[in-house]
């Protein structure tokens, strides 16, 4: 009945399987569920990030960041963002330019080292700032995707996060 369900209700969901005697649904991103839509420029795409938006930014390092949309989003200037990301990029490239002009209110990241503008707002109380390790940020954002509110790893087991204690300011 769940499946049905789901079924009527998601009609990005492909054909049920059995695995050890349960009923299960793939997701497909087959062109009968999604239909990619192309914009003529960076502003049209971002025009529906709105104030306190949430936003995966990909990437590593300055490479494979989405450029062109990032400066989309300063053109609309959106705020008080929360970023995702591996990291903040450099000062006048990438999401540092956001951060500069104020649209960042919060950043999960697991490096910000590159970044003076990322830690000088971190430092003065002006942007908050969690840092998570890579392999734990890659798994927080696949078990988010996948549905999963909370996994375990023993990556900060014996350190101020364990005692109950954060190190976000």
């Amino acid at each position: 009945m769940a499946l049905r369900l789901s079924r009527i209700l998601s009609p990005c969901l492909s054909s049920s399987s059995s695995w050890m005697g349960h009923q299960t649904a793939g997701l497909s991103t087959s062109s009968r569920c999604f239909t990619p839509r192309f914009y003529d420029d960076a502003r049209e795409a971002v025009a529906d990030v709105g104030d306190g938006s949430r936003l995966l930014v990909g990437g590593f390092g300055l490479c494979g960041i989405p450029e062109h949309l990032i400066s989309g989003l300063l053109a609309t200037g959106v705020k008080d963002l929360t970023v995702v990301s591996n990291d903040c990029g450099v000062d006048d490239f990438g999401l540092g330019l956001l951060l500069r002009q104020g649209q960042v209110k919060r950043i999960l990241s697991s490096y910000i080292g590159e970044n003076k503008e990322c830690v000088r707002q971190y430092l003065e109380g002006e942007l908050e700032v969690e840092l998570t390790p890579q392999g734990s940020l890659a798994e927080r954002i696949r078990a988010g995707g996948a549905g999963i509110p909370a996994f375990f790893t023993s990556t900060a087991y014996g350190t101020l996060v364990h005692e109950g204690g954060s190190p976000i300011k």
